[in-house]
């Protein structure tokens, strides 16, 4: 029984030891956190109204000021500044109970204090709050937190009728590796006899070698993945002409690679949707697949310094200027690119697809005149070709009348703008057109520019 009893009060000895600690150096984590948060940006500004201290907990208001550029028509209406309050508690480890049983060195829950003015904006369930989130830090230091936001409507009277269903959100940290998913299923907006809806929202993230901190100080996260999936989207205008639009299935991923030297980085981007339908004409298996490659870090970093100033400082036109020729200098001697790795479509009059090429290489000073076309043509390398089946061709290019007895497509085809092919049976048209060390080429044939529809050969 004694030893039961010392086991017990060493225990609880331990543990409120433990709490004592994890408390103290919470307080000094919290006020460090929201210093970095309020000096890494100049949109938002986080400060207590009120705090206590108590031997396992924390709990307060924490103010939220959002500033609104005077550009923005909404400042006019609602002042320079939008202010929020966040009611706060926060319970010390290293047992955890606030949200279930854990063991954690705090977890947390806050909830968007709502006012009059805000009610006066939106309407919502208000047996359960508008805007909530909770989380825990665990005793290695991972975070996890989950942010709901119910379900409303909005009330101002220049939009006739706003439903959002709400979302909730994610967000996971562990050492060098930050994670998020959030999830909706949808809003509409509805104008009179118009509407506009998405159904079925899906937004995933995540940060490669950025820690929690990192992300705090407003660090660049150099290597992400990100994806945003929509189920459907459906617009109908009834008061124009009765025209519809609707796709299915769309989805945008994002996702970046840093070169091996750590001073560039290429940033791939893909867009798909399985169907497009405008007024009952559908398009279908659509793919845009484009990389920015040899994306310069310098750049990245001197262009976050530079919008830092601009909001920040008054007078921008007294710096600007000199800074906007060491960023593109600093832009332009990475050798950037644009790469549209693919973009086709499939339509009922048959497939398009076309692949293309931009970049600038060579580039270690700008010309003392920017406009100066034979520098840009000297350092300029592009390419693009593309091809179509034939009935789809037609639709594109005959627009215009007969030339000289000949067809649009016909024509363009004599003067060696396209080129007929056959393909597994099938009749297709083609181009390829590239420019490099200030040559152009069409389809192979020497191009000269500046002498109109006439080759070299």
């Amino acid at each position: 029984m004694k030893k039961l009893v010392i086991f017990v009060l060493v225990f609880f000895g331990i543990i409120s030891a433990s709490t004592f600690f994890i408390s103290s150096s919470f307080d000094e984590r919290i006020e460090r956190n929201i210093a970095k948060i309020n000096e890494a940006q100049a949109f938002y500004e986080f400060s207590w109204n009120e705090y206590q201290k108590g031997w396992f907990y924390r709990k307060g208001e924490l103010g939220l000021k959002i500033k609104i550029p005077s550009y923005i028509n909404y400042s006019q209406k609602f002042g320079d500044t939008l202010k929020f309050k966040l009611d706060i508690s926060i319970q010390h480890g290293p047992l955890l109970f606030q949200n279930g049983l854990d063991l954690g060195l705090f977890s947390w829950r806050s909830e968007l204090i709502t006012n009059n003015r805000l009610k006066n904006l939106i309407e919502w369930n208000e047996n359960r709050p508008l805007l909530y989130s909770t989380g825990k830090m665990s005793i290695f230091g991972s975070i996890y937190n989950k942010d709901t936001l119910s379900p409303f409507d909005i009330l101002i009277p220049e939009v006739n009728d706003f439903t959002f269903s709400g979302f909730t959100a994610i967000t996971k940290s562990h050492k060098d590796k930050i994670s998020g998913k959030l999830v909706s299923q949808g809003f509409e907006l509805f104008e009179g006899r118009d509407k506009i809806s998405l159904n079925d929202l899906d937004f995933s993230f995540i940060y490669e070698n950025i820690s929690y901190n990192d992300f705090l100080n407003n660090d660049i996260p150099l290597e992400f993945s990100s994806k945003f999936n929509i189920g459907s989207v459906e617009i109908e205008f009834e008061s124009y002409k009765n025209e519809s639009i609707s796709l299915d299935n769309a989805s945008f991923e994002l996702s970046s690679k840093v070169s091996d030297d750590k001073e560039k980085i290429d940033i791939d981007s893909k867009y798909e949707i399985d169907s497009f339908n405008y007024n009952n004409y559908e398009v279908k298996n659509i793919l845009l697949d484009m990389t920015f490659a040899n994306y310069s870090i310098e750049f990245l970093k001197i262009y976050n310094n530079m919008i830092d100033r601009l909001i920040k400082e008054n007078q921008p036109e007294l710096w600007m200027q000199d800074e906007l020729l060491t960023l593109l200098l600093t832009f332009l001697s990475s050798d950037p690119a644009l790469k549209l790795n693919s973009l086709t479509f499939s339509s009922p009059e048959g497939i398009f697809d076309s692949k293309a090429k931009i970049q600038l290489m060579g580039i270690n000073q700008l010309p003392a005149y920017t406009a100066d076309k034979e520098f840009w043509l000297e350092h300029l390398s592009f390419s693009i070709s593309a091809s179509a089946d034939k009935e789809l061709t037609e639709k594109i290019v005959t627009t215009g009348n007969d030339i000289q007895g000949l067809s649009m497509l016909d024509f363009y085809v004599q003067q060696g703008f396209l080129k007929k092919e056959e393909v597994n049976n099938n009749e297709k048209y083609a181009f390829e057109y590239i420019l490099e060390n200030g040559e152009f080429l069409l389809n192979g044939k020497v191009f000269d520019i500046n002498n109109g529809f006439n080759f070299v050969y």
